[in-house]
């Protein structure tokens, strides 16, 4: 087994880990406080599946020069993959257009011409 193929397992299994356990969050497995979540339940369950799927996506990929694999696993690559995009728009799109205010919080870090970098790594153009 090649290093390249180790390293997308294990980095897969780690994000399906992290998935699942956000998932089992959002279907009261694991107990969560009800006024923890600071966006719907439906939200944070697609947000653990998106975690699933990616970590499914890189499992499954293959490089340049590596042997084909199996007709099921380059399928569940490509699903996987395609079912992360739709997940991911959707949660885009409910951050977009959803209900409530637009706030993003996070202690600044650097002011570089007009542009504020904050520390949870987003970027905050401010509107003149």
């Amino acid at each position: 087994m090649s290093y390249a193929l180790r390293a997308r397992l294990f980095v897969g299994a780690v994000l399906v880990i992290a998935g699942t356990t956000l998932l089992a969050m959002t279907l009261g497995v694991i107990a969560v406080p009800a006024d923890s979540w600071e966006a719907p339940l439906w939200i944070a369950a697609l947000c653990g599946s998106a975690f699933v799927l990616g970590g499914g996506a890189i499992a499954t990929a293959s490089e340049a020069g590596e042997p084909v694999r199996p007709f099921l696993v380059r399928l569940a690559h490509h699903v996987s993959a395609l079912a992360f995009i739709a997940v991911i728009g959707v949660v885009m799109a409910w951050v977009a257009f959803g209900p409530g205010p637009r706030v993003c919080a996070g202690a600044k870090l650097h002011h570089l011409s007009g542009v504020v970098l904050s520390s949870a790594g987003g970027v905050k153009i401010p509107r003149h």
